[in-house]
């Protein structure tokens, strides 16, 4: 990955492996909910998480597709 930074300095680093990866090892829910409530701030990310969390029953995905949206 590289990043270009607006003062036009360049950081990289090699990433083979990314959590979720099989030889690195599953991410758990208590990771999503550090990084969700780090970069989607005022989102209601707990409701994303219970809602991600039983994805196999829910009856509507358009209930998960609403909870990722930014507040009116």
């Amino acid at each position: 990955m590289t990043i270009n930074t607006v003062d036009g300095s360049s950081l990289s680093q090699r990433v083979d492996h990314p959590r979720g990866h099989s030889l690195r090892g599953p991410v758990t829910w208590s990771d999503l909910s550090q990084k969700w409530h780090d970069a989607l701030r005022g989102v209601d990310v707990d409701r994303m998480l219970s809602l991600a969390q039983r994805l196999d029953d829910l009856e509507d995905v358009n209930d998960l597709s609403k909870a990722f949206a930014p507040p009116d």
